[in-house]
């Protein structure tokens, strides 16, 4: 659980990192943050996108692996979407996230090829 968990707080730090590199320190005042009226439905539809952007493709990496014979848990489709997006944001031009990919669905039990 600790490796997954420095996984993520990675990949936040690279981000807000590279946020604050590209666009300089004024985005990251309130004003710039702070949402123009407080109504609920735009926070539910915020958390909607972001659960979507993290559960589809957990079905989705199930659903394939499903295919080639074997079933990964929620938790290793995590793992293994988790591992995409590290790949991804460690390397130059995104090119790592596809190996992780395949490492880490190796790691469950799906062939190379």
């Amino acid at each position: 659980m600790k490796r997954i968990a420095s996984f993520i707080t990675l990949s936040v730090l690279l981000g807000v990192g590279s946020l604050l590199l590209a666009a300089g320190p004024d985005r990251f005042s309130r004003n710039t943050w702070l949402a123009p009226d407080f109504a609920a439905h735009w926070w539910l539809a915020a958390l909607a996108f972001v659960a979507l952007g993290w559960g589809l493709p957990i079905v989705k990496i199930r659903i394939l692996a499903r295919w080639q014979g074997t079933t990964p848990t929620v938790r290793q489709a995590w793992f293994v979407h988790v591992s995409t997006v590290f790949g991804s944001a460690v390397t130059p031009s995104g090119t790592g996230g596809a190996p992780a990919m395949v490492m880490a669905l190796h790691r469950y039990g799906l062939l190379y090829g």
